[in-house]
């Protein structure tokens, strides 16, 4: 079930999401779509950044066992 909302914009933010808007469309969509974007924007920057973050607390492992699987192919 929808709710009704009220959201005060600026002429300059109204311009475009007017601008945006597609043909059969209306702004309510357009926003809900732009809320569940931003979410799932942020849901993967999150996630990107755990995985970093393991990654660069593993590199220092990965690199010793890629450097021992190395001498192993050149002995």
């Amino acid at each position: 079930m929808k709710q009704k909302t009220s959201v005060s914009l600026s002429p300059e933010a109204l311009a475009l999401l007017d601008a945006m808007i597609e043909p059969g469309g209306n702004r309510s969509q357009l926003i809900e779509q732009a809320i569940f974007d931003l979410a799932e924007r942020r849901r993967r920057r999150v996630r990107d950044e755990r995985d970093k973050a393991i990654f660069q607390r593993d590199a220092e492992l990965m690199n010793a066992e890629m450097a021992e699987i190395l001498e192993f192919q050149f002995d």
